[in-house]
């Protein structure tokens, strides 16, 4: 059965992000739990479009092509792409009318956002139209599964011995993960001390809560821990910062993107 957005949110895909919204916006949006991509080829948003019809795609604009080329390219998209969604950066562009001749005329429906304001401004209009789009959907945080060439594992001590584990999926508040030994005393809401996690070679320490087991496809027992509620923003942001590091690489792949 396919998630829908309504569970797990839509994508926000920022095209050309200028450096304010790179450096400190999507910081912003990825502290806040948004899935946040950045695309430098606009040619690859139809193709983006077509596999997650929902996303909302944030144009600089100011970059690559002149505003008129900008204009009749995204004409272009609302022919080429029913129902997309759009919403405009730009520093350059200031008048009211100029604005609302996006908003109007070209059928904007994902609003424009004047850089010039500052950060502040600019993460409050943006929180704006994510809340009125219900872009995060029921989904409170960001859970990537983790992939072989990933190299994500975990270790800790229990019982006079080390457990090692491969790490299944993470969020910032817990994970699941397969072990490679079954340590019979390690029950539900067991507190794990300094659990070592290796994210393709970022170490991060936790304390982890043992929520429960469940067996999966290979018949092997999965375990889900939930990160200690006293857990450090620095361990979080670590976290965060690994998950959207690897969307962006596979959101890459998966679009074979270059630059252009």
């Amino acid at each position: 059965m396919v998630e829908s957005d309504e569970i797990l949110g839509k994508k926000i895909i920022f095209v050309y992000p200028p450096d304010l919204v790179k450096s400190q916006l999507l910081q912003f949006l990825m502290d806040k739990e948004f899935e946040a991509y950045t695309l430098l080829n606009y040619r690859k948003i139809p193709d983006i479009h077509k596999r997650f019809p929902h996303s909302i795609f944030f144009l600089n604009i100011d970059a690559v092509q002149s505003e008129l080329e900008w204009q009749d390219y995204i004409r272009s998209l609302n022919k080429e792409c029913p129902g997309i969604q759009i919403g405009i950066f730009s520093f350059k562009i200031s008048k009211k009318e100029n604005m609302q001749f996006y908003l109007f005329e070209l059928g904007i429906s994902c609003g424009f956002i004047q850089l010039k304001q500052g950060v502040s401004a600019a993460s409050e209009m943006m929180m704006k139209v994510l809340k009125a789009n219900e872009v995060k959907g029921r989904r409170k945080f960001i859970r990537y599964q983790c992939r072989e060439e990933d190299k994500c594992s975990l270790n800790f001590d229990f019982m006079e011995s080390r457990v090692q584990g491969e790490i299944q999926d993470i969020s910032s508040v817990g994970m699941s993960c397969v072990l490679s030994r079954l340590p019979d005393s390690l029950v539900k809401n067991q507190l794990i001390r300094n659990m070592q996690l290796r994210l393709r070679g970022v170490l991060v320490n936790v304390d982890a809560i043992l929520l429960g087991t469940r067996t999966i496809e290979s018949e092997q027992t999965l375990y889900v821990f939930l990160f200690n509620s006293d857990s450090t923003e620095k361990m979080k942001s670590k976290i965060r910062l690994f998950i959207c590091t690897s969307l962006q690489k596979n959101f890459e792949n998966e679009f074979s993107l270059e630059t252009g």
